[in-house]
């Protein structure tokens, strides 16, 4: 079986306003475009860049005839990766002072009034590749993912428990206790309550009457997920079936505000209106998860 082919989408905008309530507007312009090359960097980093494995081999009764052998790693675990990044075409973006390979990311530009709409431009991008990858992404340009392993597990949630399931990771920043010796690990998601769905978004046609828990096992490891009462995660990661079973919604991609901002509509709308959808439970929250500033 050859690589599998991920696709990854991200809105980029920035335009400084210290009281903007987003990420976008509050950070100064080395720091955010820091964070940007960070995304870019490690999408690569973790998913497609070629692994080595060398050691040292010598001959017998000598110190000084030394080879240093290198063969191929982790080759299983490689994807083709393509990453496009989409802003608006007025310059309001930091890709001049992002320092990654050109090759990384394709820059596409469009003249969309309001950038805080630019999720769904992503999602047009999307569409237009259906039917071309295994995995289709979308993330908000603030998000890292360091784990190899990110798409091994969803496949596997996948086939454990359906592709009308989404499993959705936990959003985590690291932050430094003042005077102490250890960092801490933050998971910052807040949680609706229940009976929200029901009066705010009753057309999302989200159920928590039923299958509110999951539970199998997982390398030997008992696993419990539950129902997220509040499914964004500035991001979602489908196979091709679950992509297609999203933009085959009616409505799919259509520019809303109706999940409490663009921002979070363009993330988590047509997810939430598409999937029953998962998080780990809290006491396992590092079994799917993703850093964020």
């Amino acid at each position: 079986m050859g690589k599998r082919k991920i696709l990854f989408v991200i809105p980029h905008y920035y335009k400084h306003d210290p009281s903007c309530i987003h990420a976008y507007g509050r950070e100064t312009r080395e720091r955010r475009a820091k964070q940007v090359e960070l995304c870019i960097r490690t999408l690569h980093e973790t998913f497609a860049a070629p692994r080595t494995s060398s050691w040292v081999e010598h001959a017998p009764y000598s110190y000084y005839m030394i080879d240093i052998l290198c063969e191929p790693a982790d080759t299983e675990r490689q994807y083709d990766l393509d990453v496009y990044v989409c802003t608006t075409n007025r310059g309001e973006h930091l890709l001049d002072l992002v320092d990654v390979p050109e090759q990384y990311y394709t820059h596409v530009e469009t003249n969309l009034r309001n950038p805080l709409y630019l999720g769904f431009v992503c999602h047009r991008l999307l569409l237009s590749f259906r039917g071309q990858y295994d995995y289709y992404c979308y993330i908000e340009d603030d998000s890292i993912i360091h784990d190899a392993a990110f798409f091994q597990k969803l496949r596997w949630f996948e086939d454990t428990f359906g592709s009308d399931c989404a499993l959705q990771p936990y959003r985590y920043n690291v932050t430094q206790n003042p005077g102490g010796d250890r960092a801490k690990k933050h998971y910052g998601d807040f949680r609706f309550p229940a009976d929200w769905w029901d009066v705010q978004w009753p057309e999302a046609g989200v159920d928590f009457t039923r299958d509110c828990e999951l539970e199998t096992t997982y390398l030997g490891r008992p696993l419990r997920f539950v129902k997220a009462t509040n499914p964004h995660s500035a991001g979602f990661f489908l196979s091709a079936a679950q992509y297609d079973r999203m933009s085959g919604r009616e409505g799919y991609g259509e520019a809303t505000n109706r999940f409490v901002s663009p921002l979070e509509s363009a993330a988590s709308w047509d997810l939430v209106c598409s999937f029953r959808v998962y998080r780990p439970a809290l006491s396992q929250a590092s079994f799917l998860e993703m850093e964020t500033f």
